[in-house]
């Protein structure tokens, strides 16, 4: 199970052999971005076993996805996630003791949402009716916290997001410090609806490969690809074409 902090970080890192130098001046337009160099990682059997099962349910049509009601790319924290896990759990204890018994082969939080493997129909359905009655406790922009409508949505129902590559030269700044400038300095990022794929620090600075919403995209495009970022500007390549694959709707 992710952390707040691994929320947004990828567990299949993509090693590459390039990098896309910037500066203040740079006016390169972002091109296709070039092929990808794999390395073959071993993980873990139980991690094998988890994925194949949400594979499984996603075909059946079984796989269930929590997210506040009309905030498709709003991420669940982790105490959210136990907060709703533990109001599941009590609701299926009340459900055992009637005829209809819901089955989970598996259940976890990634990508920010809370996903169930169901074993059947009917576990789905009930997954579905019970969770259109639960709420969560969210901190909207630092204003007063309130409680939010849930809502349990399928694979074919998360947002499409864009593959993007940037470079930071000089001292790395963290990943929340990174997204902050660029949604302060710049119109139109909505940073908060971004995974981040893959980090590398080099000698030089920081590469980051980013899945970005397309409404970002556009704002993108509109000034080039050289956002404002601190005492200057960074460069993006983006795949307009390439969107994120369903395997990455729960595997991180």
């Amino acid at each position: 199970m992710e952390s707040d902090e691994e929320s947004q970080l990828a567990a299949a890192e993509v090693g590459t052999s390039w990098k896309t130098k910037t500066n203040t001046t740079a006016t390169r337009k972002a091109k296709e971005p070039p092929s990808y160099e794999t390395k073959e990682k071993k993980r873990p059997r139980n991690q094998g076993i988890w994925e194949a099962a949400f594979q499984k349910a996603e075909k059946d049509n079984f796989l269930g996805i929590i997210i506040i009601r009309g905030e498709p790319y709003v991420q669940l924290r982790q105490l959210q996630v136990e907060e709703i896990n533990k109001t599941l759990m009590s609701e299926l204890h009340t459900a055992i003791k009637t005829a209809l018994v819901p089955r989970f082969d598996n259940s976890g939080r990634q990508n920010g949402r809370l996903c169930l493997s169901c074993a059947d129909q009917t576990t789905f359905d009930w997954l579905r009716s019970t969770v259109e009655d639960l709420t969560a406790n969210v901190n909207e922009d630092g204003r007063k916290s309130c409680q939010r409508q849930l809502v349990l949505i399928t694979p074919s129902e998360i947002p499409k997001l864009i593959w993007a590559e940037v470079y930071v030269s000089g001292t790395p700044p963290s990943v929340s410090e990174f997204t902050t400038f660029l949604k302060r300095q710049n119109v139109g990022l909505f940073t908060d609806r971004w995974v981040l794929c893959h980090r590398q620090t080099t000698p030089k600075g920081m590469l980051m490969v980013w899945h970005i919403d397309p409404d970002s995209v556009r704002a993108l495009e509109a000034i080039d690809f050289q956002p404002y970022f601190g005492l200057g500007r960074v460069t993006f390549r983006v795949a307009r074409a390439q969107h994120q694959s369903k395997a990455d709707v729960y595997i991180t």
